[in-house]
């Protein structure tokens, strides 16, 4: 099935690492030739995942080999419903501060979680919008463009331009698309919805989606304990069942596996160019991101260290530390033309430069900020 034609709806997954015990960065060695190569917070998967997985594989129907479900080509969109919104003039010092200092980074606007609740910064007056969202403690869970997977006591995708918003269903699971502000919603029954209308659609051979990225999805065939690339009827391998996915890019896909107390080994998988590299880190990822032009990555760790690394030779650019949250949440983000990455740290926001890890600026006095999401 020609998978060009989908256009998907816009998403990041729970990651259960053991706790670190010791710090320090890794060491990198490339692997070229090891095979091609997002849901709420990052998935673990070792071990009794598989079982869990599994029984998602037996629900929906083991018939490995069978095409793919035939999408139409106008798929479920973002922000159907108007969410509360406060019109207001920046309140405290460290929205002005960040106004002020973060403007001249990148075009129009951000998101920022603030004393635990969610805004929408724009140059535009009034600069800040107060975001309404259920109770609860905001988290930004993940990106696709001006969009936003937010959770509090519930999953809400946020168009931030113009602001609008949808609460998810438990019943399902949105997976970030490869184009801008789109989102796919899989279902816990094993099945893909495309339009609210629709009935849904088995996966083929209980494939657990956790990714789009260019050419298909990535998947956990637990059947076969493996991470695969699902393109229509084809299955490409890329990692084993074991390993724990981290985050993908359009072309690129990490996962971390064989992980203890001395730490985890991070596989980067690029998937257009078929090769693979690969370090190793003395903590335990917890959150990574792509940069938009998948040059870069970032990783944290359970205990707050935060890395770039060079996608092309996992070359360890920097290594800093970013916010210690009883609420772990993504502690940085890529600026939209991939040129700095923003780390929020406990009473700083440090901004570094992507191409050698340098540190550009500083913004201290930042208590309160919890998370920051640069907005293209």
């Amino acid at each position: 099935m020609p998978w060009d034609d989908l256009e998907p709806i816009d998403l990041e997954p729970v990651d259960l690492g053991p706790v670190d015990r010791e710090a320090g960065a890794g060491t990198a060695t490339s692997e070229p030739g090891r095979g091609p190569g997002r849901t709420w917070l990052w998935i673990a998967v070792a071990g009794a995942g598989l079982a869990a997985w599994a029984g998602v594989a037996a629900s929906a129907g083991t018939g490995h080999g069978r095409a793919a479900p035939t999408a139409p080509t106008t798929p479920t969109t973002l922000a159907t419903g108007d969410a509360p919104v406060e019109l207001f003039q920046p309140a405290s010092a460290v929205e002005s501060r960040l106004l002020q200092r973060l403007a001249h980074y990148w075009c129009c606007h951000f998101a920022a979680v603030i004393d635990d609740r969610l805004y929408v910064v724009a140059r535009a007056r009034p600069p800040w919008s107060l975001v309404g969202l259920s109770p609860g403690q905001p988290v930004i869970v993940d990106q696709n463009g001006r969009s936003l997977l937010t959770s509090t006591d519930q999953e809400t995708l946020v168009s931030t331009d113009p602001i609008r918003s949808v609460t998810v269903s438990d019943r399902d699971t949105p997976i970030r698309g490869v184009a801008p502000g789109t989102w796919w919603l899989f279902r816990n029954d094993g099945t893909i919805r495309l339009h609210e209308s629709d009935p849904p659609v088995l996966v083929p051979g209980g494939l657990r989606v956790v990714a789009e990225v260019k050419g298909g999805f990535i998947a956990l065939d637990a059947q076969h304990s493996r991470w695969v690339l699902w393109s229509g009827s084809k299955m490409t391998r890329i990692a084993d069942g074991s390993s724990q996915f981290l985050a993908a890019g359009p072309q690129m896909v990490v996962f971390k596996d064989r992980c203890g107390y001395s730490g985890c080994f991070v596989d980067i998988h690029d998937l257009a160019h078929n090769s693979t590299v690969v370090m190793r880190w003395s903590r335990i990822p917890a959150f990574a991101a792509f940069s938009p032009d998948g040059l870069h990555l970032a990783l944290a760790s359970t205990l707050g260290d935060v890395l770039m690394v060079d996608t092309a030779d996992a070359r360890i650019l920097a290594q800093t530390r970013g916010r210690r949250s009883p609420s772990p949440s993504l502690p940085f983000t890529w600026t939209p033309d991939s040129q700095a990455l923003l780390v929020v740290q406990d009473h700083s926001l440090a901004v570094r430069n992507a191409s050698n890890g340098a540190t550009e600026s500083v913004i201290r006095g930042t208590d309160g900020l919890e998370q920051l999401v640069a907005l293209p």
